[in-house]
């Protein structure tokens, strides 16, 4: 799992630039891979969310990013 713009250039680096982008989209009416794909930057702010196992009752936390005005900038790609 890549975190960093840093990492992902190291993982492309040798790929070819004509190489084409493909991104899994899955609606009502398409579930497949697809040449589509977009990027942003977005300020964003790590957040701690709460949840709890449907299974077992376990309550557990997670990070998220969330957009925030005062965050630093994040690469979205979707």
């Amino acid at each position: 799992m890549m975190k960093t713009v840093g990492e992902l250039k190291e993982f492309i680096k040798d790929l070819p630039d004509d190489m084409l982008l493909a991104n899994y989209e899955s609606n009502m009416e398409i579930s497949d891979y697809r040449n589509r794909l977009s990027c942003d930057v977005v300020n964003m702010k790590t957040k701690t969310k709460y949840s709890w196992d449907r299974f077992d009752g376990t309550d557990y936390s997670y990070e998220v990013l969330e957009r925030a005005e005062d965050g630093v900038p994040c690469l979205i790609i979707s």
